[in-house]
């Protein structure tokens, strides 16, 4: 496997850990949000919050590491290709809409339910960082692949 093949595996693998522990540590808190205190649920979600914030701390220093062996190798150009540009600003498009759905949701659920302006906030906020990553790697999944 040569270097740019490496590279581009690493830096996916990484956003999906930045991801996922993002996913995790944010519902965590969003279920301490909407949890009385005490029950079993409550437990989960504090464990929850705190594997997922050390891991998303983790994959954050991951992805600066990644960075400057990024500049050290000089494959900055090459990863962001044409390609992975194109599939960024695909993500970004469909998450904007993944987001916009979502606001539409939460402002017709207020209808019916009585929410918290921080419930509402926060479940946005997972959307708005999740989605865009998640759509990315779905996108560029078949990146880094070696053609035989």
């Amino acid at each position: 496997m040569d270097t740019i093949t490496r590279l581009v595996r690493r830096r996916n693998l990484v956003l999906a850990l930045a991801g996922s522990a993002f996913f995790i540590w944010q519902t965590s808190e969003l279920t301490q949000d909407l949890t009385v205190d005490g029950t079993a649920l409550m437990s989960a979600a504090n464990i929850g919050e705190t594997i997922g914030a050390i891991t998303w701390v983790v994959a954050s220093l991951t992805f600066l590491a990644f960075t400057f062996q990024v500049r050290r190798e000089r494959a900055g150009a090459i990863i962001n290709d044409e390609a992975a540009r194109h599939d960024r600003a695909r993500a970004m498009a469909v998450g904007y809409k993944v987001m916009v759905v979502t606001i539409g949701v939460l402002f017709l659920s207020q209808e019916f339910i009585d929410m918290d302006a921080a419930v509402a906030l926060r479940a946005l906020l997972i959307v708005a960082v999740t989605a865009p990553v998640s759509l990315f790697l779905w996108f560029s999944r078949d990146s880094g692949d070696v053609e035989p």
